[in-house]
Formats: C-alpha cells, structure tokens, sequence
C-alpha cells in the first residue's frame, strides 16, 4: 500500500505540476502576435521608396513643369520643328528632405511630423523667346528628322536625381540659374542625328510647405498599414512603438532582425519535463499531457481501491504524507481541487486564449478539452473511492486515525466487503 501511495503521490504532483505550467502559459503575455505585427510594419516601410516620395513631392509642383513644357512644345512648333515621340523634360525641384533623407527609423519618424519644403522653377522665358533661340541653335531639320526628347540640364547648381526627378542639392538662386535644353533628334532612316541645345535661364519659384510625406503614406495602399489613428491623432507604426527606444537608430533591415530574434525567443515557452513546447503546438499538446497523467492517476486510483490490503495497512495510509489522504477539511478541498478543477481551468483557459488567436487545431483542441473535463471527475470520482477504501472517507470513523474497538474493526471491514 505505501508504494502505491508514493506511486500516486508522484503522478498528482506530475499533474499539478503540468496544470501549472499551462496556466503560467495562459497568464503569460503573449508578444508573439505584437512582434509580427511590428515586423510587417517594418517590411512596409523597408518597401516604401525614397524614389517614389521624390515623384510625389515632384507632383506637388507638376503644374509649372507642364507649363513650361507646353512653351517650349509652341515654340518648336511655331519655329517649324517636326515634334515626336511627345517629348516631356523635368525641370529640377528644391526638396529640403528629399536629398537628405537617411533610412534610420526615427529619420521616417521626423518627416512624418514635419514639415516639408517644395521649390519648383519657371523658365525665364516666353515660347517667342525660345522660338529666336531655337531658330538660331536648332538649323532646319531633314524631312526624316524630328525632335524625339527634350532633356533639361542644369548649369549653375549640384544635383541629384532621385526616382527620374532631378533635386537640387542646394536652394535655387533667388536671381536666375543656367540651364539648356538639349533636344534629342531622331530620324527615320535610322541614321545618328546629333543633339541640338539651347541655352535658358530659369527663376524659383515661391516655396510651398506641407505634410507631404505623410500625406503621401496615407495616399499609397502599401503604406497606409504604417498609421493609424488614436483618438483622433494619427499614429506613425503603432505596433512599433513597444520596442522604439531599442529599434529607433537602426535602418529597416536591421531592426526586422531585431525583431525575428524577439520572436524566436517568444516562440518556445511552454515547458513540460525540461522539453521546450512552441507556442502554436502548446494549445493541443498541453490538454493531450494532462488527459495522460490523469488516465496515468486513474489507473494507479483503481488499482490500489481494487488491493486486498490489511486494516493496519489502511491505518498507515491514513497517516502518508499525501493531500489525498488527508482526513482535514483543507486537505481534503485541496485535493479535490488540484485533480479536478485545476486540469478543467487550466485546459480550457488556454483553449479560449488559443481560440482566439484562430489556431488551425481548433475541433482537434477542444475535443482534447473535453477529455480533459471528463478525465478531471472521472479521477476526482475515483480519488473519493480510494478516500473511502483506506478509511480517510468515512464519517463513522471520524478524525480518529483507527477503529477504537473490536466492533468498530468488524463494522469497518463489513463497510469495505460492501
């Protein structure tokens, strides 16, 4: 009879044991569904190009630019220069952020709350202007030959060009600044046929300011997943800012590595017996662990109801060390606490948790919950008979450790034969 106690003493702290871990799981925030979110947020913006904030803020200004095409298109015209191929120059633009945007996290952050500067120029000239100039650069062309491109370069100030826009590195002279038009000729025998130039002048046009960069992520659908809006105040990568201060200096890249490794950590954190359980295999591997250890605590419950034991082997288990043979009030909620309601909530809280996340082992994970309900009376039923069997169970016993009289002994034992 001892060994059967210490035998079922180890399978109920094996089963507490178990039921503690899920809970500690359940009540354990879960980063996981966070970190994800932070690391799509974060490939969003790794996807959102600098090229194309370049065209956008270029669009800002996009009327003069077509102005100005359209002077120098009359003046071909007028001039009697065949036109092909609808030729269209960019003129250059003055984007304060443009040329000095850095890829750092926090470099977004500050366009999104700043503000932006746009300058676009004008050519200093009208179409009869262009005309002259293009008469005098430009000889009579070949009936085969036209004007395929028009390419616009700037003489006086450094530049760059970002995403097919040209940026000035520098603000444009307030006076004027040198430029030409080189126009691309073409021909239709397929024969080489030079550039012709024209040398113009070009003036700045009036500053216009604005939230453009985040005006352009609200226009993109790509990016549109890098806001939201909290109380009426849009947000720049909400789902980023739980890790900010560690990720805010790092470029895109690096911080979606901090970020997977976060996630590897968070991954593995149901342990049962040393062995590491991941997270979307614990909401059906946990329920699976308890239904065995409880079928395990059944099977040693009706094995030792079923000894034939003598009454001082009864008396001596009434004395082991186990909550289940505790003849106390405490003892006795104790133990039926820890073998059935414990399993009933830890299982079924992490069913309802992993439920929730939409696990793919849905049907699979309740019918284990289940099991495990239908397990947890099943061996509380039991653990009140075995209570019953060595004498812990009995009123007529009361809190005396053993019978008192013969006919006390001959009482107990025809309650046992029944």
């Amino acid at each position: 009879m001892i060994e059967n106690l210490k035998a079922l003493r180890s399978v109920h702290q094996i089963l507490m044991a178990v039921c503690a871990a899920i809970l500690v799981f359940v009540l354990v925030p879960n980063l996981r569904p966070r970190l994800l979110a932070a690391e799509e947020e974060l490939h969003a913006l790794q996807d959102l190009s600098t090229s194309n904030y370049a065209t956008f803020m270029n669009q800002r200004v996009q009327s003069n630019e077509d102005a100005d095409n359209r002077i120098v298109e009359t003046a071909l015209k007028k001039a009697g220069v065949r036109v092909t191929d609808n030729p269209h120059f960019k003129e250059p633009i003055f984007c304060d952020t443009c040329s000095s945007m850095t890829h750092e996290l926090r470099s977004y952050e500050a366009l999104f709350h700043g503000l932006q500067r746009v300058q676009s120029v004008r050519l200093k000239a009208t179409s009869e202007t262009i005309e002259k100039q293009i008469g005098r650069s430009v000889p009579p062309l070949s009936p085969d030959q036209s004007v395929a491109d028009v390419q616009f370069i700037n003489l006086d100030t450094s530049m760059n060009v970002l995403g097919g826009t040209t940026i000035l590195l520098t603000e444009p002279n307030p006076s004027f600044n040198r430029g030409r038009l080189d126009f691309v000729l073409k021909s239709e025998k397929g024969l080489p046929a030079p550039r012709k130039s024209v040398e113009v002048t070009f003036v700045p046009e009036k500053p216009i300011s604005g939230y453009f960069f985040r005006e352009g992520i609200l226009q993109d659908a790509a990016s549109k997943k890098l806001v939201s809006k909290d109380r009426g105040t849009e947000v720049f990568m909400p789902a980023s800012r739980e890790f900010w201060t560690e990720i805010q200096a790092m470029v895109p890249t690096d911080a979606i590595k901090v970020i997977q490794g976060k996630d590897d950590v968070t991954k593995y954190k149901l342990s049962f017996l040393g062995l590491s359980v991941d997270r979307s295999a614990a909401s059906w591997i946990s329920p699976l662990v308890a239904t065995l250890v409880l079928l395990y605590l059944i099977a040693h419950l009706r094995h030792a109801t079923q000894l034939t034991v003598h009454l001082d082997e009864k008396q001596a288990a009434s004395a082991f060390p186990w909550v289940g043979v505790f003849r106390d009030r405490i003892g006795t909620v104790v133990a039926y606490i820890s073998i059935c309601l414990l399993p009933v909530v830890s299982t079924w809280s992490l069913y309802l948790r992993s439920h929730e996340t939409a696990s793919s082992f849905g049907v699979f994970t309740l019918a284990l919950t289940l099991i495990v309900t239908a397990c947890s009376f099943w061996a509380a039923g039991q653990l009140h008979e075995f209570r019953t069997f060595v004498g812990v169970g009995s009123v007529r016993l009361g809190r005396n450790s053993a019978p008192s009289s013969g006919s006390d002994i001959e009482e107990f034992q025809s309650e046992v034969e029944d």
